[in-house]
């Protein structure tokens, strides 16, 4: 069982899934970045990080980011996409809340 206090920790999606930022002749893109919020109990805080993993790697989607936020009973995750269709997807199979974003990403 993991323990620990109130945690908030932001992990780059290039550390974790080993992309390189997306840029473009000019410089940085600037678009839209799509964020799912997917909340589960945090007993299944490992299952749902291996989960989401497992998924993302069988639709070949690359998110631009991804973190977590452990409360004391709650996680939420939250993934951003470049694409809207890959977070309204994300979002269905794990039952999140889909928001855009005005953040850059590059």
């Amino acid at each position: 069982m993991w323990h620990c206090r109130k945690l908030t920790w932001g992990i780059r999606a290039a550390g974790i899934f080993g992309l390189t930022p997306l840029y473009t002749g000019e410089g940085v893109s600037k678009n839209m970045l799509y964020t799912v919020e997917i909340q589960r109990e945090r007993e299944t805080f490992a299952k749902v990080m291996s989960d989401i993993r497992v998924w993302l790697d069988s639709q070949r989607f690359e998110p631009a980011m991804f973190r977590c936020k452990v409360d004391e009973d709650v996680v939420t995750y939250s993934v951003e996409f470049k694409f809207e269709s890959e977070a309204r997807a994300c979002a269905e199979v794990f039952g999140g809340q889909l928001a855009s974003s005005d953040k850059i990403f590059g």
